[in-house]
């Protein structure tokens, strides 16, 4: 009888090399313009609101429609995933959201505007979750905290374009003129639908050997390790294994097993961790410019905001790190606290909130750099902890679960502060502080150190 090996034992004893930064590289840049994507709405918002005579609920909604999208695209997504494979389901919803904005720059009124960033935001969503479960598949233990993180770090990259855009094509002083009458926003989305170049480089790409060997391949999984083993330089026999992975698959629906015993409190926890980072992140940066804009302090807005979204490549080089020292809920729970306290610093800062003692050029400063910075580590950090949450057949259906509740509170973070930013800035952006630090102290008590089946 042949011995069994799971693809994780095999992956375990292939040095990492090439494959697995082809791979970063790979899904990095689909993420990378992901997060351009996302970000480049806070930009053109004003301007949309101002050419469509849209009322403050009206652009909320608009401002909140791709995020309603990812609610639905995460958990879209991850079924797909499971059911047809990681990376067609990556292809298909890069296409998805790079068609889907780039049509947004054909939008003409609100309606059409909302239905194509719905359509962007399930690609979006269902981006995120493939891409994470893909690359996530092809690495071995002791390197799959640290990649996810660095995988979650092209956010970063994503966001310094959307400023660089924003500032080129939005600001005359930078850009005297567009060509022709076109409104200037309108070629914001048009770069918006540049990922379909990635589409020729995606299908290049092997499958993930989990995802082949879940679905009884074998043989294709076989040849995936070995074409990995080839390309790192590594010698890897599995001709007389039986090759599988190591999962507790039982006869219950994918919904039902998550809410078992098992691994309820694991769903239950990280899907309020995805829940509570989500409403802070996106309520403090949709609102961003805005809040930086009121600030009155000298230099423009644009060099604030392009200095928040440079300071976070080192904070998720130092999450990266800091998930292999002291591991990914440590981490995660920390940068959610330290989250909290900089949005308080920075929006306790604004003009007109009366507090003395933090109000002023250098309290702002450190407060909105300290809110960009931890907030996406948090981030970085919850891609290495989530998959490792579930066992390998419920791992995209679980990370999709698990996003898409964080998704709704994506919605909600942007509403909520917009209702409150007439009464103050401070008061707008104090509960999304208190939903980073509450997150933060609910992953610390009670989340999961490490898997019990969810290695493969």
């Amino acid at each position: 009888m042949s011995e069994f090996r799971s693809v994780g034992d095999v992956l375990n004893g292939i040095q990492h090399g090439p494959a697995q930064r082809k791979l970063l590289a790979a899904t990095g840049a689909t993420w990378a313009l992901a997060a351009m994507e996302v970000l480049l709405i806070s930009f053109a918002l004003p301007t949309m609101t101002e050419t469509w005579s849209l009322s403050g609920t009206a652009a909320g909604i608009l401002g909140s429609a791709s995020l309603g999208g990812m609610v639905l695209g995460s958990p879209i997504g991850g079924r797909l995933a499971d059911r047809y494979g990681r990376l067609r389901t990556l292809r298909l919803m890069v296409a998805l959201y790079a068609v889907s904005a780039g049509l947004t720059a054909l939008a003409t009124g609100v309606v059409s505007a909302s239905v194509l960033r719905v359509l962007t935001g399930i690609g979006i969503g269902g981006t995120a979750t493939a891409t994470t479960v893909y690359l996530s598949e092809h690495l071995a233990d002791d390197r799959r905290d640290r990649y996810l993180t660095y995988l979650d770090a092209f956010w970063a990259i994503g966001s310094i374009a959307s400023v660089v855009l924003a500032w080129l094509l939005l600001t005359p002083a930078v850009l005297p003129a567009t060509p022709g009458p076109i409104d200037r926003w309108r070629y914001l989305f048009v770069l918006g639908a540049s990922p379909i170049v990635l589409l020729p480089l995606l299908r290049r790409l092997g499958d993930s050997p989990h995802y082949l060997a879940t679905r009884g391949r074998a043989a294709e999984a076989r040849d995936r390790l070995r074409a990995i083993a080839r390309t790192n330089g590594a010698d890897v026999d599995i001709s007389a294994s039986s090759l599988g992975v190591r999962s507790s698959d039982g006869g219950d629906s994918a919904i039902g097993r998550l809410l078992a015993p098992s691994l309820a409190r694991r769903t239950t926890v990280t899907s309020l961790a995805w829940f509570g980072t989500n409403l802070g992140f996106f309520g403090v940066f949709i609102w961003l410019p805005g809040a930086v804009g009121a600030a009155q302090l000298v230099g423009g807005t644009y060099q604030y905001l392009l200095l928040a979204s440079l300071v976070q490549i080192p904070g998720y080089v130092s999450a990266a790190h800091l998930v292999e020292r002291i591991g990914p809920k440590r981490t995660l729970g920390s940068y959610l606290v330290l989250s909290g306290l900089g949005t308080y610093l920075f929006a306790a800062a604004l003009p007109g909130v009366g507090f003395a003692r933090f109000s002023g050029f250098w309290p702002f400063l450190v407060g909105l750099l300290a809110a960009s910075f931890f907030s996406v580590g948090a981030f970085g950090s919850l891609r290495a902890y989530t998959p490792a949450q579930f066992p390998t057949s419920l791992r995209s259906t679980g990370s999709g679960v698990a996003e898409g509740t964080g998704r709704v509170a994506g919605i909600l973070g942007p509403i909520l502060a917009g209702s409150l930013v007439d009464v103050s800035y401070l008061v707008a952006l104090a509960p999304l502080a208190v939903g980073f630090a509450l997150a933060g102290v609910l992953v610390i008590g009670f989340g999961a150190d490490a898997p019990d089946s969810a290695s493969a």
